[in-house]
C-alpha cells in the first residue's frame, strides 16, 4: 500500500480492529449459526461472510480517504501500463499484491513486473486464456479482483489469507484445497511452493478502475464502449467509494461459483471445460454468470447482501435498452470486445439475452457509477 496517498486523520488501527470485533459479534447474533448440516445454515454463513467483508472494506476506506483497494499505482496509465517504465521513472518498485507470509517466513504474492497483469483489477487478456490460468502453481494472469483476502485487506480482519470468511461453506470446489488450511494461525497457511487457493468470492473489477474505463452511457461522447486504462493517465486510479451513484444496485463482491439453484434439475451437470481439473467424475460448478437458474449471493455497495441472479441482470439490462435509458446501451459492456467466460454459457433461453448482458458485476458500464440491476428485488 506504499503507493497510496497519506491516510487522513481518523480512527487508529487499534480502534478499527476493535470496531470490526464488535461488528463480528453483532453479526453472530443477527445470523446465528449452528454446526448442523443443512443448506440454509451454509447460505446464512456465506451471507455472514459477505457482511464481514463489507466491514473490512469499510475499515479500509476509513483509513484511506474513502478509496477502494487497488494493487497498482494510480498513474500507471500515464506509462501505458508499463510497470518497468513506472519504476524507472519513480526510482522505486511497485509494492505489488501481497497475499501473506507463510509460517516459515516466506512472503507470498506477486511482486515483480512480470506479475503486473495480476496486480491490475483485471488482466485485459484474461478471457483469451484457459481458466484458471495456472502456471507453475501461480495465476499467470488473473487480476487483483480475485483476491479479496489479500494482505492489504485481510489486515483489517484476522490478518489471515485462509480465513474461513473468504470461502462459502457450500462451495465444495473451492474448499477442496482450502479446507485443510482454514484452521491455521499464520497470515498465509500454506507453503510458498504450493498452488494458490483462491477465495469463493470476487470483487467487482469494474468498480476498481476509473469509471471511464467501462464506458459511458452517452452516445455523443464517443467512448461509450470501453476505454483502455493504458491509454489515459487516470485509467487505473482507484475510485472513491463515494463515487458510487447507486449503492443498492451496484455489486461489490459476489460468489464466483453457483452453489444454489432455483431448479437443480435444470442446472448443467456436465463438467466445465474452462476449469482445470474438472471432469465428469469431479465436475466444477458453473460461474455466477453461466446459468439462469443460479442464485449466487452478492454484497452491494450499501452493505446489503442478497441473491443477485443472472436472470435479474439480464432482465434489468433488457428493460434499460428498451426504454432508451442510458442511450439504449444497456447496463453492461465488454473489455476489448471480450466477455467474461460466456462462451460456455448454457440454457439461457431468455428472450433477447446476449453475452454482453451477462457481464454484470465484472464489466458494469460506468464502473462504480453504474448498476448491475434496476431494482433490489431478485
Amino acid at each position: 500500500m506504499t503507493h497510496h496517498p497519506a491516510p487522513r486523520n481518523g480512527f487508529g488501527r487499534i480502534e478499527l480492529v476493535i470496531c470490526l470485533g464488535v461488528t463480528v459479534t453483532g453479526l453472530a447474533m443477527v445470523f446465528p449459526i449452528v454446526d448442523s448440516v443443512g443448506c440454509r445454515n451454509a447460505r446464512l454463513r456465506s451471507q455472514q461472510n459477505l457482511h464481514l467483508q463489507h466491514m473490512i472494506h469499510a475499515l479500509y476506506a476509513t483509513e484511506w480517504n474513502q478509496r477502494q483497494f487497488t494493487a497498482v499505482p494510480d498513474d500507471l496509465g500515464a506509462f501505458g501500463g508499463d510497470c518497468a517504465a513506472w519504476e524507472a521513472a519513480n526510482r522505486r518498485t511497485i509494492p505489488g499484491l501481497e497475499l501473506g507470509t507463510t509460517c516459515f517466513g516466506e512472503r507470498v504474492g506477486f511482486f515483480d513486473c512480470a506479475n503486473a497483469a495480476v496486480r491490475s483489477p483485471i488482466d485485459l487478456q484474461f478471457v483469451k486464456a484457459p481458466y484458471p490460468l495456472m502456471v507453475n502453481g501461480s495465476y499467470a494472469t488473473a487480476g487483483a479482483y480475485r483476491f479479496p483476502n489479500c494482505a492489504a485487506l485481510n489486515q483489517y480482519g484476522s490478518g489471515r489469507y485462509h480465513d474461513p470468511m473468504y470461502w462459502a461453506p457450500d462451495d465444495a470446489w473451492s474448499l477442496r484445497a482450502a479446507r485443510p488450511l482454514l484452521d491455521g494461525a499464520c497470515s498465509y497457511d500454506a507453503s510458498a511452493k504450493e498452488p494458490l487457493v483462491t477465495s469463493s468470492y470476487i470483487m467487482s473489477p469494474a468498480a476498481m478502475f476509473d469509471p471511464l474505463v467501462m464506458g459511458t452511457d452517452d452516445l455523443d461522447e464517443g467512448n461509450y464502449f470501453w476505454n483502455d486504462p493504458n491509454s489515459f493517465a487516470d485509467g487505473y486510479r482507484s475510485p472513491s467509494v463515494t463515487a458510487c451513484e447507486h449503492p443498492a444496485l451496484k455489486t461489490r463482491i459476489v460468489e464466483h461459483h453457483i452453489v444454489e439453484t432455483n431448479l437443480p434439475s435444470l442446472l448443467w451437470k456436465g463438467f466445465n471445460p474452462l476449469i482445470e481439473g474438472s471432469n465428469r467424475n469431479n465436475p466444477a460448478p458453473l460461474l455466477f454468470n453461466q446459468s439462469l437458474e443460479g442464485r449466487p449471493l452478492a454484497l452491494f455497495f450499501d452493505g446489503s447482501v442478497r441473491i443477485h441472479t443472472m436472470q435479474q441482470a439480464l432482465q434489468s439490462d433488457d428493460r434499460v435498452r428498451k426504454t432508451g435509458e442510458s442511450s439504449g446501451l444497456g447496463l453492461f459492456t465488454s473489455v476489448d470486445g471480450q466477455d467474461y467466460h460466456t462462451q460456455y454459457m448454457l440454457g439461457l433461453g431468455y428472450p433477447g439475452a446476449d453475452f454482453e448482458g451477462s457481464n454484470h458485476h465484472v464489466f458494469t458500464r460506468k464502473g462504480i457509477k453504474g448498476r448491475d440491476c434496476i431494482e433490489t428485488s431478485p
